[in-house]
Parts: structure tokens; sequence; C-alpha cells
């Protein structure tokens, strides 16, 4: 991988991470790259996936320690969007790639537009 593809793929992850950090929705930054770069979809997915876990993980920690996490209701949507994960991974791996790639890199162009 050539040095400017690496520059390029960190400061795509350094913006998607303030735009994940302000709004959300970073990933239809880094999902349509890491496809464009080559990868194929459900493995740019994967990899996606872990970074937003990442940022999930330090952002439970920032909040825990400044006091304002209600872990009662964290735990209740915590099972909730567990159920959704699961039943969305099961889902996934019956789309073919094909069909994976096609929505991952237009439809995020048609919601911008």
């Amino acid at each position: 991988m050539e040095l400017t593809t690496i520059g390029l793929l960190i400061l795509a992850g350094l913006f998607a991470g303030f735009i994940n950090t302000l709004a959300g929705s970073g990933s239809l930054i880094t999902l349509p790259l890491l496809i464009f770069l080559g990868l194929p979809a459900n493995v740019a997915n994967g990899t996606n996936r872990i970074a937003v876990f990442l940022q999930s993980i330090v952002g439970l920690v920032k909040f825990q320690q400044k006091k304002v996490l209600d872990k009662k209701k964290g735990l209740y949507l915590s099972i909730i969007a567990t159920c959704g994960a699961i039943l969305g991974a099961l889902l996934a791996t019956q789309i073919n790639a094909e069909t994976v790639s096609y929505t991952h890199l237009t439809l995020p162009t048609k919601r911008i537009v």
C-alpha cells in the first residue's frame, strides 16, 4: 500500500471519528472508502465495526468517569442493541457481496444528495 493511501486512510479515519463524535454516521465516510480501496464489502463492514466498537467503549468510559451514565437504562438498551446486532449479522451473512457492495456505495450517496 502506498504512503499516500495510508495517509488518506488516516485522515479519513480522523475525520470520521470527528463526525461520529458530533452527530454519528462517520461510517458513511469510512465504509465506502474501504470498499473503494478494494476490500470486499463484508470485510470492510467488519473492519468498520471494530472502529465503531472501540469508539463506543471510549464513550462508555468517559460517561462513567463523568458520572452521567444511567447503568439501568444502558443495560436495557444494550440488550436491545445486542438483539439487533445478532439479527443484522444473521441477515448480512445471507446477502451476497455484490448486493452489500452496491448498498454501501450507492445508498449513502443518495442520502446525502
